[in-house]
């Protein structure tokens, strides 16, 4: 890609109509997510950052360019065999604390979103694995985008419980996981995002929720469940029971 750039026997006016740009990164970057080839897309994003570092050409990675690869590892992760499971989510975990980081720096090409934070969270339910590992980056994933300038909406708390519940599960000691789920569930009333998804995810545990909040909730509290003949009248009947 860059063989044309640093040809000398090309003008300088040529070398610079050649130059590649983050765009043109980026648009592979994508080609290679889409192929499932996350380390090659990784490769070019630090490519880009060592290119920034070097400072010799005006090039750095951007919002689109985290976004992507992150991307590229989470579907990675999701189609990885449960005995290799974990490294594509937590390679994704990490570059969006690098992203983070440089967000808080005052990066102005650089900002996350509610899909990027959604997007790592739905990774960490939907990995084959299950294990703690798991459950620490939907925890420390939902964490950072409460602290973001970002809320968590629906989707956030649908994934962070399908990850909780699958890892918890799990384990010999039942009372993390309801200790999750009463704080996930009262959180999630409590900031209106009670969804017909939500509801879904929490079949089998209507005793948690009967403990959490009244039932009926207000309509503050599940103001995502459009139709209100989609919230039935007591909670068993929510869970499928």
């Amino acid at each position: 890609m860059w063989r044309s750039v640093e040809d000398e026997s090309l003008d300088l006016e040529d070398r610079q109509k050649r130059m590649p740009n983050t765009f043109t990164y980026n648009t592979i970057i994508k080609s290679w997510g889409d192929l499932r080839e996350a380390k090659r897309a990784d490769s070019l994003l630090r490519e880009l950052k060592d290119i920034e570092l070097e400072g010799k050409y005006p090039l750095n990675p951007n919002t689109d360019t985290y976004a992507l690869v992150i991307s590229a590892w989470t579907k990675h992760e999701v189609g990885e065999r449960k005995s290799k499971a974990g490294v594509g989510l937590e390679t994704a975990f990490q570059l969006l604390q690098d992203m983070i980081k440089r967000e808080e720096e005052g990066r102005s090409d650089i900002f996350t979103d509610i899909d990027i934070f959604n997007n790592v969270l739905k990774c960490a339910a939907e990995s084959p694995l299950c294990s703690i590992r798991v459950y620490n980056v939907a925890v420390k994933t939902f964490y950072l985008l409460d602290c973001s300038r970002n809320t968590p909406d629906h989707f956030s708390y649908q994934y962070l419980l399908q990850a909780g519940i699958k890892v918890l599960s799990t384990q010999r000691d039942k009372s993390q996981l309801d200790y999750f789920l009463k704080v996930a569930i009262k959180r999630c009333c409590d900031n209106g995002q009670l969804s017909r998804g939500v509801l879904q995810v929490i079949s089998g545990f209507a005793n948690i929720l009967e403990e959490t909040m009244d039932w009926p909730p207000p309509k503050s509290c599940s103001r995502n469940i459009s139709d209100p003949k989609f919230l039935p009248v007591h909670p068993d009947v929510a869970m499928g029971e």
